[in-house]
């Protein structure tokens, strides 16, 4: 997390935990038990493939909890060990069983920031507060002509489509553009400059087949808030590939995960290197 930000990324901590913590920790600890699997409460649904004998992943059935996107990065062998008993129910089903069976935290509110983090603190305090950041020093914010437009006090302290804490006075609105850690420069402009028809990724994971057999029509999002939009994924070898978007998307940041669907069937995704 503290390494994606010091790089200029914009880092996807929920994947990654759900990868190496719930299913690469804990499927250890599970194993040396003697357990068989391990279950968790996220809304996503599994179902083996007669065909292939691969364990799919799909969408859950309350779209407003679907939380397939952050397990994209699963391989075989993990979503084989991985069970979603909440992936076909309602939250709200989920909810009425929780007090059914007395549950302290039946009515519990919802929570959808960083679990590391403290409520009421963001994320640049807990690198500061918690010894993880590394230093940084000011530089320069550009626009795209590399000139000068102002200081800024770290590249951590900024990510792709911020447009507030800038300190700049501008006739239009600026929006961080790039962040370019090797020279330590946070480059802006405006809104419009923000908006690319493609991507490239890395670290490539695909579902359904080891790898795409030819280039794949697909529905892909590019964070966890984004609703997909129709793309080409085009394999590229060495566990990357581009994805060009029927129509120019907004603030792809690298560091997030663009991950492709067909419909519900999750086919897989990647990291994204740069819009």
């Amino acid at each position: 997390f503290a390494d994606d930000y010091a790089a200029g990324r914009t880092p996807s901590p929920c994947v990654r935990c759900n990868t190496f913590m719930k299913f690469g920790t804990l499927v250890g600890r599970a194993k040396a038990v003697g357990a068989q699997s391990v279950a968790t409460g996220h809304y996503a649904i599994l179902e083996k493939d007669p065909k292939t004998g691969r364990t799919l992943l799909k969408r859950a059935v309350d779209r407003d909890k679907d939380q397939s996107y952050f397990l994209f990065d699963l391989s075989e062998a993990q979503r084989k060990w991985a069970e979603f008993p909440l992936g076909t129910m309602k939250k709200s089903e989920v909810r009425d069983l929780a007090n059914e069976f007395g549950l302290v935290n039946a009515d519990k509110p919802e929570s959808m920031d960083l679990c590391f983090v403290a409520k009421g603190e963001d994320y640049r305090g807990f690198l500061e507060r918690s010894g993880f950041a590394k230093p940084t020093e000011e530089g320069e914010i550009v626009n795209r002509d590399g000139e000068t437009l102002g200081s800024h006090g770290g590249v951590s302290n900024y990510t792709v489509g911020q447009r507030r804490g800038l300190g700049l006075a501008a006739e239009n609105p600026l929006y961080v553009l790039q962040i370019d850690a090797g020279a330590n420069k946070v480059v802006v402009g405006e809104d419009r400059e923000l908006w690319t028809d493609r991507c490239t990724i890395e670290r490539t994971r695909w579902i359904p087949f080891e790898k795409p057999n030819g280039d794949l029509r697909a529905t892909v999002r590019i964070r966890s808030t984004h609703e997909g939009e129709p793309a080409t994924v085009r394999d590229l070898g060495d566990g990357r590939a581009e994805v060009i978007f029927d129509e120019p998307q907004r603030a792809i940041a690298a560091g997030q995960a663009a991950v492709a669907y067909d419909g519900d069937l999750v086919l897989g995704g990647g990291w994204i290197e740069h819009g």
